[in-house]
């Protein structure tokens, strides 16, 4: 199965194994080239996926890993809307 297959909402696998919170699956997919920076039909990331679901641990980690940014913005103003605002991410999917 090719890593970049996309879903008919253009979420790559790794959107997918983040929305559910499989580190391990992130880790898989990484190692065989997945891109995190992909994004899908709306242009949500995988980490936008991570905050939405509260997958707190998996952004930590995926943030530390590859040090990314999202449409130009570091990944720290999702964390913040939703943590510390109190904001219902889901809403922006």
């Amino acid at each position: 199965m090719p890593i970049h297959l996309l879903d008919s909402h253009g979420n790559t696998l790794l959107i997918l194994a983040a929305q559910q919170g499989s580190k391990r699956m992130c880790k898989f997919l990484l190692r065989r080239g997945a891109n995190i920076n992909m994004q899908n039909l709306v242009g949500n990331t995988c980490l936008h996926y991570c905050y939405a679901y509260s997958q707190r641990e998996l952004a930590e980690y995926l943030k530390k890993k590859v040090g990314c940014m999202m449409h130009g913005v570091w990944c720290m103003v999702f964390e913040y809307m939703y943590y510390f605002l109190g904001h219902d991410l889901t809403t922006l999917f």
